[in-house]
C-alpha cells in the first residue's frame, strides 16, 4: 500500500512523511525531490525554463513511476500534484491519500519565514500580504481536491507525534507491509 500525503507547501508533508516511514520502515519518496534528482535542476528552473504545464506534466510521469516500481511507500507530493490530470484518482487507486490542512494565515506565516520561501516559483517575489492573497486564492481552487483525501487532519495544534498517532490509528494497513 502506498500512502500519499498532499496539502499546499509549507503544511509539512516532507517532515510527517519521513517520520511515517521510518516508524513503519516503509521507503519515503518526496516528489518533489524525485523529481529534482531525476531531471539534475531544480523545480524553479525548470519553470523559468519550460513553464508549468511542462513540469505537470513531468510531475504526473513521476507520480506513475514511483507509485508503480514498489509496492509499499510513502509519497509527499508537490502541493498541486493532486490538482493536475487525473493525479489524485490514481492515488486513490493505489493507495490511501492524506491531506494536512492548514489555514492560508498559517501557511503565509510558515513561508514566508521559511528560507526555502525562494525555492517556490509562485510565491517568487511576493511580499507578506500578497504571498496571503496568492495562497488564499490557489486554497479556494485546490480544497474542492484536497477534500477527496481518505483522510483530512487539521494540523494546527498537532505536533508530528500527534499526526503520526492519528496516522497510525487511521490506517493500521500500514504495518502489513
Amino acid at each position: 500500500m502506498h500512502l500519499f500525503i498532499i496539502g499546499y507547501m509549507g503544511s509539512g508533508k516532507t517532515t510527517l512523511g519521513k517520520r511515517i516511514a521510518h516508524a513503519f520502515g516503509m521507503p519515503f519518496i518526496d516528489l518533489d525531490y524525485y523529481f529534482e534528482a531525476s531531471f539534475r535542476t531544480s523545480i524553479p528552473l525548470f519553470f523559468e525554463r519550460y513553464g508549468e504545464p511542462a513540469f505537470r506534466e513531468i510531475e504526473r510521469q513521476l507520480l506513475i513511476e514511483v507509485s508503480t516500481r514498489v509496492d509499499h511507500s510513502i509519497v509527499s507530493t508537490g502541493g498541486g500534484t493532486p490538482c493536475h490530470f487525473e493525479n489524485l484518482q490514481l492515488m486513490k487507486q493505489r493507495g490511501r491519500v492524506v491531506y494536512l490542512k492548514l489555514s492560508a494565515a498559517m501557511l503565509a506565516s510558515r513561508l514566508y519565514h521559511s528560507p526555502l520561501r525562494y525555492k517556490r516559483p509562485i510565491l517568487k517575489g511576493l511580499d507578506k500580504e500578497q504571498m496571503l492573497r496568492k495562497i488564499q486564492d490557489q486554497l479556494l481552487e485546490r480544497e474542492k481536491f484536497y477534500n477527496q483525501a481518505d483522510l483530512i487532519i487539521e494540523t494546527k495544534h498537532l505536533n508530528t507525534t500527534e499526526l503520526l498517532e492519528i496516522i497510525i490509528e487511521n490506517f493500521p494497513e500500514l504495518n502489513r507491509k
